[in-house]
Parts: C-alpha cells; sequence; structure tokens
C-alpha cells in the first residue's frame, strides 16, 4: 500500500476523503518498516505538524463537550463512539508522531546540522558543501548540513535570505521558510519569511516549485516571477526579481509600504529603535530607493517626503507628525 507526501500532508490538514483517510488509517496502523521511513520524511517543521495535529484533536474534543440532546436514539449513540474513536485515534498518532518524530525532521539524526544568526545591522554570506551560497539579511537564521546526503540537499530558513544553487538533478535542494518549501535543481532566487503564512518567493534565474501548508497548488516559477503564500493559499505574479534581491548589493527599497513596515527593516538594517509617534502616521505608505546610504539619510529622505520631523538620539530613531 502505496502513502505519498501529498496525501500524508491532505490527512493532517483534514482534506482527505473517506478512502484516503482509509488508506492512510490502514497504512500506519500496518507499521512503519524502514522502507517507509523516507515517505515520511519532510522538511515540514515539527512544531506546525503537532499544531495542526492538536486543532483537529481539539475540534473532536469540542464536539464531545457539547450539551447532549434530550433525545437518546441509537443513532446519537453511534455518533458518540465514532467521535470517541476519532479522539482515541489522533491521539495514538500523536503518540507515534512524538515517538517518529526525528522522521519529520530532514536529515538531522544522520548529518550534523549547523545554525548561523545573522545580527541586526549585519549581513552574511554562507558557502555549502556544495558550494552553493546563501546570502543572509539582517535578523535572519540559516540551519543547513554540515555535508549533504547523497539523495538531497535540505536547509531551514527563518527570516530573508538569497540563494544561488549549483545545478545538480541528481540531489535536489530544498528550502524550508515559515510555511512553505521550495524545490530547486539549480538557480537564483530570493526567499522572504520574515511575516509567518505570508512567505514570498522571486526567482532571478533558473527555475523553482513551491508548495505550502494547507495550499492544494503548487507554483512553478521561472525568472522574473514572484510567488506568495497568502492566507493558505499560493499565488502568482511577474515583477522586477532585483528588486527584491538587491539589498545584498545594499539597496534599500520601499515599495508603497506602511511606515511601521518601513521601521522594522530600518531597525534590522540599522539595529537600532525606531518609534513612531501616531497611529495614523505608522499606517502612512512609503516610496523610496536607497543604495548604500546612512541612517541619517534614510530618515531625512522619509520624513521630508512624509512632510513630518524627527529626531535621532544614540540608536534610536522617533518620526512626530
Amino acid at each position: 500500500m502505496e502513502v505519498d507526501h501529498g496525501l500524508l500532508k491532505k490527512y493532517w490538514l483534514g482534506q482527505c476523503s473517506p478512502e484516503e483517510r482509509q488508506r492512510v488509517e490502514a497504512w500506519i496502523a500496518s507499521g512503519t518498516p524502514p522502507d517507509r521511513d523516507q515517505a515520511l520524511r519532510t522538511v515540514q517543521n515539527e512544531a506546525t505538524m503537532k499544531s495542526v495535529l492538536w486543532q483537529r484533536i481539539t475540534q473532536q474534543s469540542q464536539l464531545d463537550d457539547a450539551p447532549a440532546p434530550n433525545i437518546k436514539s441509537p443513532f446519537y449513540k453511534q455518533t458518540l463512539i465514532k467521535v470517541a474513536a476519532s479522539i482515541i485515534f489522533l491521539m495514538g498518532i500523536g503518540s507515534y508522531l512524538w515517538t517518529h518524530q526525528d522522521l519529520f525532521t530532514p536529515q538531522k539524526d544522520s548529518v550534523p546540522y549547523k545554525t548561523v544568526t545573522v545580527a541586526k545591522g549585519k549581513q552574511m554570506q554562507v558557502i555549502l558543501s556544495d558550494g552553493s551560497k546563501v546570502y543572509l539579511h539582517a535578523g535572519s537564521t540559516l540551519q543547513y548540513p554540515v555535508h549533504f546526503s547523497k539523495e538531497q540537499r535540505n536547509v531551514i530558513l527563518q527570516g530573508e535570505g538569497f540563494f544561488d544553487i549549483q545545478q545538480n538533478p541528481a540531489q535536489p535542494f530544498q528550502v524550508e521558510a515559515g510555511e512553505i518549501q521550495i524545490r530547486v535543481l539549480g538557480t537564483q532566487f530570493n526567499v522572504n519569511s520574515r511575516k509567518p503564512g505570508k512567505e514570498v518567493v522571486t526567482v532571478e534565474t533558473g527555475k523553482v516549485q513551491v508548495s505550502a501548508i494547507g495550499a492544494t497548488d503548487t507554483l512553478t516559477l521561472s525568472a522574473g516571477m514572484q510567488g506568495q503564500h497568502i492566507a493558505g493559499s499560493l499565488q502568482e505574479k511577474k515583477v522586477n526579481s532585483q528588486h527584491y534581491s538587491g539589498w545584498k548589493n545594499g539597496q534599500l527599497r520601499f515599495d508603497h509600504i506602511p511606515l511601521a513596515e518601513v521601521a522594522l527593516e530600518l531597525e534590522r538594517w540599522y539595529d537600532t529603535d525606531v518609534k513612531i509617534t501616531d497611529a495614523a502616521l505608522a499606517n502612512t505608505k512609503v516610496r523610496a530607493h536607497f543604495k548604500n546610504a546612512t541612517l541619517k539619510e534614510v530618515v531625512h529622505d522619509i520624513a521630508f517626503a512624509l512632510h513630518i520631523q524627527y529626531k535621532i538620539k544614540n540608536k534610536e530613531v522617533l518620526f512626530i507628525k
């Protein structure tokens, strides 16, 4: 009986048809011999998987806790039995996942992983064992194996990074970033996963495949295309890719975004604290582009464009309406 990644994901998300659910439950009940370990492996992180599973258990528990109707019919008893059985089964699966949690962490048991975190105000280039390069933006973290396995190349990104991947069709490269997964053979692309559930992938050269937790479709993006994960679905559009990867060359770009979001980027970029005195001002849209600019130059130009005042003292910036 074959059960692949797609079917397992549908099961955890409660999207299986009755027939598919029966297949998965029969498969799990039959055990997990070594040749099935690979089928279970995924870059989906353990915390997310457990959260989804717990939500399903909670939903079933809420059904069980609902006030009982006055009519005690055989149908009602059968419903209670089915709900109880579902809860017991899900708890059993939770126990199984806890026992086999290593199967849901890419390569970490077989290959040592290294973690690098970039401080605010800094950027970093990481060269992987296959020669691929990852440029990390300020405040970002990358987890990667010291040496890749022969079958796959998996890394985990939190924050923002630009990937320049060496081509090797026999050894696919995969990136887990928030709730999305990117699969590539050889390409250059930017990933921004700073906002959970709103991840963005922008391709500069080559092609990538993007999938996401809760999304039924998969995007194939080529150069100049951008994929966005929004409200559980994947959307694509044409963009100027260099607008999204220019940060690694000292370019700071704001394309009609709220000043509150600009403040967060300035904090990461210059390792400073930015405060806004007025809620309405925080929602004011900013459109600006800078290259290798100082904090004072950026703040001055933004304030001038918005007709507002500002103060800079030590490592703190204050925008005043």
